[in-house]
């Protein structure tokens, strides 16, 4: 009787033990999670002020603030190093002030990526998840394959590491299309006359630093470690000038706006495996074999 007792109370304890480390797990999670979103309503505050022509030094404040209280979650070197690099002279003028915004924007989801990267190496699956549930994503995009992927992973370190392989992949391949479509926007908006100096500033520090992804996480993606944005580094520079006052002429910055993309889109990996390759040849051939057969029908019909 004593021993059905004290293992009655071992099963008891392991039991509690067990559930106090879930609600703690969850509980982190869930503070990362709320922190991020404390931090995102600052950035979106001071972005409105900046736009809305009161920038302040003491709006910058706010800003490093927030940066600083959110860079205490962070654990990984590779995260809490680019999270606390230096932005620059944000406290110089506006146009500093917005340059910094847009390069945090970007810079966050990098360090959340490298901090996920880290956790899912280590076997720290639900705080891999919490962290991806931040990453932002583009429109129409698929993210079933990561979630799948942590879902079963397991212990072995060959597994561990293609998950890290697919899932900084995924990543790669989100922040270059939500490059894209940020760009998209921007070139609209400078085509119609309704951006600011400071929004524009804003949008391509943005652009241009998210398409600057890690080396840590190119590498896993693709196996190359840097590439070349010199060129891109140049034509931002003078998309910048371009656009330096408020009476700055918009087929100036268009014209520089393209020259940008065009560089910046020399700079992105091709992450295209074979099979996507082969898929997309059949397509063409597909679409290709279509049209002639409906120019084809419509000789015939003319005639």
């Amino acid at each position: 009787m004593r021993i059905i007792l004290i293992v009655s109370l071992m099963n008891l304890r392991f039991l509690w033990v067990f559930f106090v480390s879930l609600i703690s797990v969850a509980g982190a999670g869930a503070d990362v999670i709320d922190d991020c979103g404390r931090f995102q309503e600052v950035i979106d505050e001071a972005s409105l002020d900046l736009h809305g022509g009161r920038w302040s030094t003491d709006l910058w404040q706010r800003v490093e603030s927030a940066r600083a209280s959110f860079g205490r979650d962070f654990s990984a070197p590779g995260s809490a190093t680019l999270w606390t690099t230096p932005l620059g002279t944000e406290k110089a003028d506006e146009l500093s002030a917005a340059i910094s915004l847009g390069c945090l924007r970007a810079r966050l989801q990098h360090a959340v990526a490298l901090e996920m990267l880290t956790r899912q190496h280590e076997g720290q699956v639900e705080a891999a998840r919490e962290w991806r549930t931040i990453i932002k994503l583009p429109k129409y995009t698929n993210s079933v394959d990561g979630t799948l992927a942590l879902q079963r992973l397991g212990g072995d370190a060959a597994q561990r590491d293609e998950v890290s392989h697919l899932l900084a992949r995924e990543y790669v391949i989100w922040q270059i299309a939500r490059a894209r479509e940020k760009s998209d926007g921007l070139s609209r908006l400078v085509r119609e006359g309704r951006a600011t100096v400071a929004l524009i500033w804003a949008r391509a520090a943005e652009i241009q630093e998210l398409s600057c992804i890690p080396f840590e996480v190119l590498s896993l993606a693709t196996n190359s470690t840097h590439l070349s944005t010199d060129d891109a580094v140049v034509e931002f520079k003078g998309l910048l000038d371009a656009a330096r006052t408020g009476d700055f002429d918009p087929k100036t910055v268009a014209s520089r706006l393209t020259s940008w993309r065009l560089a910046l889109e020399q700079t992105y990996p091709n992450l295209l495996s074979p099979e996507d390759v082969q898929r997309r040849e059949r397509i063409l051939l597909s679409c290709d074999w279509f049209q002639r057969n409906i120019r084809l029908e419509c000789g015939m019909a003319k005639s």
